[in-house]
């Protein structure tokens, strides 16, 4: 998963003007210098710089003036993570401090309301005959394990975080 952010030139876009580049994080300070330096905020009268749009598959809100090393730090976070579906349900559930802990979560993309919890539940947790499943209320199963765990439903399926 990538993150950019269009960098704007603040004089400028004051004055009418959208002068701006896109950039991938993270980016050394020596990049970051370069593309202010291209982008004129080097300049008298131009020293300052904001983010005027973001391109992100997860919902990260950075706001228009974020420290530059915070989005640093959410972007080398993400590289540690393979499965962009992980990371947009952990960002919907937790928010950017929940990625610390991504080794504790499980991602069920196919599980999409309580009774597939229950489902779950039962081939999880016990060796019941298919026969006596029928008379199991899965959706109450699932509604009450919902109910004594640290999981949510995102838009990539069910989220679950292990203690």
């Amino acid at each position: 998963m990538e993150i950019k952010g269009f960098i704007t030139n603040l004089g400028k876009y004051n004055e009418g003007k959208l002068i701006g580049k896109w950039i991938s994080f993270p980016i050394s300070k020596e990049e970051l210098n370069k593309v202010i330096s291209e982008i004129g905020c080097d300049r008298e009268g131009y020293e300052e710089y904001f983010f005027t749009d973001w391109d992100t598959e997860a919902d990260f809100d950075f706001g228009e003036y974020p420290r530059v090393s915070d989005v640093n730090a959410v972007a080398e976070k993400i590289q540690n993570i393979h499965d962009d579906n992980l990371v947009i349900a952990i960002v919907e559930k937790d928010g950017v401090e929940g990625l610390d802990e991504y080794q504790k979560y499980n991602l069920f993309s196919d599980i999409t309301d309580e009774a597939g919890v229950g489902y779950w539940a039962v081939s999880e947790f016990g060796d019941v005959p298919k026969w006596i499943e029928g008379y199991i209320d899965m959706y109450r199963l699932g509604s009450d394990y919902i109910d004594d765990c640290d999981c949510e439903f995102t838009s990539k399926g069910w989220l679950i975080k292990n203690e």
